[in-house]
């Protein structure tokens, strides 16, 4: 289970570093630029140890590019400097407090090195600043999934659902109609699906269908409630 946590916490963290973009660095000196240019696409470009000296260089010339300060924390990462990582990346972090994504790889590489207090400490940070961030919810339930504590994912669902977190409510939803951490409720299991869907959630305007039809919520069947959600998610997939 610990191997399988630490492999998905470096996955959704290498991910980040892919896609995460950062303001452009620091001005270059006429005698530097084209050095500087050279490692800045190298280490944009290079994984791994190759991107490690380029990615270094990089940084020291423009600190303020928060993208090549994750590659550079990546590049530590995957060459087993693991608290060098940690450094670059807190230091993204005091840099630009208001970026979710910076406590996010924080928390990646924390859950990746099996200190999950920190890693959660982090990604409630993270959350606070944006309650949407998806690699941050998908990070916080896989920690507490794997880790066993279902009473505490529910309140981590309940917490996002009640701010309006559509992911968050259909999870909630889930947890009630499945007593996930919770005791079951059909009642609240509706409601909160329904609100999930009222949110734009296109897998609980379908989930809505099907148990409306077949009558799952401990209520006699609701053909035309059916219909009204199916063809919502239908036009929401544009399929119609």
């Amino acid at each position: 289970m610990t191997r399988h946590l630490a492999l998905a916490a470096m996955a959704l963290f290498s991910s980040a570093v892919l896609w995460s973009q950062g303001p452009a660095g620091s001005s270059e000196s006429a005698a530097t630029i084209a050095t500087s240019s050279r490692d800045e696409m190298l280490c944009r470009q290079t994984q791994g140890e190759q991107a490690l000296a380029p990615c270094e260089r990089a940084v020291a010339a423009s600190p303020e590019d928060v993208t090549l300060r994750r590659r550079l924390a990546w590049a530590y990462q995957a060459t087993f400097h693991v608290e060098r990582a940690i450094a670059e990346l807190e230091a993204v972090a005091e840099r630009h407090p208001y970026d979710a994504k910076a406590y996010y790889d924080l928390a990646a590489i924390h859950a990746g090195q099996r200190r999950f207090a920190r890693a959660e400490q982090s990604l409630r940070r993270a959350l606070a600043l944006k309650p949407d961030h998806r690699p941050s919810y998908e990070l916080s339930e896989l920690l507490f999934e794997l880790t066993g504590r279902d009473e505490e994912l529910f309140d981590f669902h309940m917490r996002l659902a009640l701010k309006g977190q559509p992911e968050a409510m259909f999870d909630l939803a889930r947890n009630f109609a499945i007593a996930r951490g919770t005791l079951r409720d059909v009642k609240r299991a509706r409601d909160w699906y329904t609100r999930a869907a009222d949110a734009g959630h296109v897998l609980a305007m379908e989930v809505l269908a099907i148990m409306l039809e077949d009558g799952l919520f401990g209520t006699p069947p609701e053909p035309e409630n059916a219909a009204h959600w199916r063809v919502m998610a239908q036009e929401a997939r544009g399929l119609r």
